[in-house]
């Protein structure tokens, strides 16, 4: 099983790899898209694939962790561990969401609260692949 855990954690390592490839920190992200969007719509838009990066970014951070919690609750036998960590995360992506929300409808009346909502969430989910990087390396 172990065996098993390593392919897919190789694997993953692939995948984040690539995903890194594509994407950079959230501020270098959305002055990118500044740089490079000459109207508002195009600027939309840029933000929108530099999110989904980000989100794809991060969903490879959590399903390594969650990994490797379930390679150590399967040597160990505490499964509530992986529990743990599944609903801490749950409330960490509740918590970026409420909270562009919450910025999309405080600039509601300046420019464009859509662009600012994305641009909360790259930068919010970057803290948040920040945060697990932290503790990634922490581990080793």
């Amino acid at each position: 099983m172990i065996l098993m855990y390593k392919l897919k954690r190789n694997l993953l390592t692939f995948g984040f790899l690539a995903v890194m490839a594509f994407s950079a920190h959230a501020n270098e992200s959305i002055e990118k898209c500044k740089a490079q969007s000459p109207t508002s719509a195009k600027f939309s838009i840029c933000l929108d694939e530099a999110m989904k990066l980000k989100d794809r970014e991060l969903k490879t951070w959590i399903q390594d962790r969650r990994l490797e919690l379930e390679a150590m609750a399967e040597s160990t036998g505490r499964t509530s561990v992986v529990m743990q960590f599944n609903k801490a995360n749950d409330f960490y992506l509740q918590f970026i969401e409420s909270e562009c929300r919450g910025v999309f409808f405080e600039k509601q009346h300046e420019g464009n609260p859509a662009d600012e909502y994305r641009s909360c969430k790259i930068k919010q989910t970057d803290k948040r692949i920040d945060q697990l990087k932290t503790e990634s390396a922490n581990r080793k």
